[in-house]
């Protein structure tokens, strides 16, 4: 069961970190930027705030720099592990 989990979460990482994040229009744009930068900083905010209250970041997608769209309001992939559940919906 464990062998199992460690292979589950290596792969979704390793599957996750191939994600080409860029700006929408780009033919090669998996991600695309968020909607506002107060979009941009919530969601930054959430995985820190989960990171503090004990959750394992495993793909951190903060701080990501777009070349060309250097003040874009981008966050890339992210998978965070042991979020707990009273933390959804703050």
């Amino acid at each position: 069961m464990i062998l199992t989990y460690l292979f589950s979460v290596r792969g979704a990482r390793a599957e996750m970190s191939r994600i080409v994040t860029a700006a929408g229009m780009e033919p090669d744009a998996d991600l695309g930027p968020v909607v506002t930068r107060e979009a941009k900083e919530r969601i930054e905010g959430l995985i820190a705030k989960g990171e503090e209250e004990g959750a394992n970041v495993i793909l951190d997608g903060r701080g990501i720099i777009v070349p060309g769209y250097e003040n874009g309001n981008f966050v890339g992939p992210t998978i965070i592990h042991h979020v707990k559940v009273c933390l959804v919906g703050r």
